[in-house]
């Protein structure tokens, strides 16, 4: 099934989102500082996430590409979730469970971001063995 005209215009608006995020990670354009909780590495992963995602779109849902995509964005995810899980800065994880201390409430986070970190790997797994036997 090829890309529609509506395919091709959310892809063109994620590709155009995900380039604006990149080019504050290559620090192409400023912002002030503080205003990024991230390392800029982690803010690149997030517009390439749209990047990829609006590549797929606009190739089609039953594309090449879009099994490929499919692989690198839940990569990305993995990464991301993997990054807060294990080298955030403490505190950075913020609300939570009431009653709980802050202390317990990123302890739960850091683990479901764990968790999430290594789903996507998984699911990043299966879209590539599913793009590696559609050639």
């Amino acid at each position: 099934m090829p890309a529609t005209p509506g395919h091709r215009i959310i892809g063109t608006v994620c590709l155009a989102v995900g380039l604006l995020i990149i080019a504050v990670a290559l620090d192409l354009i400023p912002v002030p500082p503080g205003d990024i909780h991230a390392p800029l590495w982690v803010l690149g992963l997030c517009g390439l996430v749209f990047v990829l995602g609006g590549i797929m779109a606009m190739a089609g849902p039953k594309s090449r590409a879009t099994a490929l995509g499919a692989a690198l964005l839940c990569l990305c995810f993995g990464v991301v979730g993997g990054w807060v899980a294990v080298a955030a800065p403490p505190g950075s994880i913020a609300g939570g469970i009431p009653l709980l201390s802050q202390a317990a409430n990123e302890a739960i986070g850091r683990f479901l971001f764990g968790a999430g970190a290594l789903m996507c790997f998984g699911i990043a797994a299966l879209a590539l063995r599913q793009f590696v036997r559609s050639s």
